[in-house]
């Protein structure tokens, strides 16, 4: 539930008093508790990898690292296009995993979500495998 909301809150954060502060408190709840990494989805991480990505909230050194942390955990879970919204979006969250989680990706999960890839999808994995 928690992803969705952050996701709305997101595509109409200019309408939303205090959206950051909102996404804020948000990462932090997920970064005490574990959550990504204990109850995310595949579909979870990669929309709200995405969102704190392309809204430039990227200073959350825990956050960054819990979505690297549970996209590895679950890896071989990701469909093509889950994949390369959060490969897409790991190379501007950074963290000491996110290395790892790319090199992960581009030595297996990649290989086994190619043939499903539309090309934009292939687009964003490349260019991101382009930044390991």
């Amino acid at each position: 539930q928690g992803a969705l909301i952050a996701n709305s809150v997101a595509r109409c954060a200019d309408a939303i008093p205090e959206s950051r502060s909102i996404l804020d408190a948000f990462a932090d709840h997920w970064v005490a508790t574990g959550a990504l990494e204990r109850s995310a989805n595949p579909e979870d991480l990669a929309y709200l990898a995405n969102t704190f990505a392309r809204l430039k909230i990227s200073s959350n050194a825990g956050l960054n690292l819990a979505f690297a942390t549970a996209a590895l955990q679950q890896l071989s879970h990701f469909s093509a296009w889950q994949l390369a919204l959060l490969i897409g979006a790991l190379p501007h969250l950074p963290s000491s995993g996110r290395e790892a989680c790319l090199l992960a990706a581009a030595g297996g999960a990649f290989g086994d979500v190619l043939q499903d890839c539309s090309l934009g999808h292939l687009g964003l994995l490349v260019g991101a495998f382009g930044f390991v």
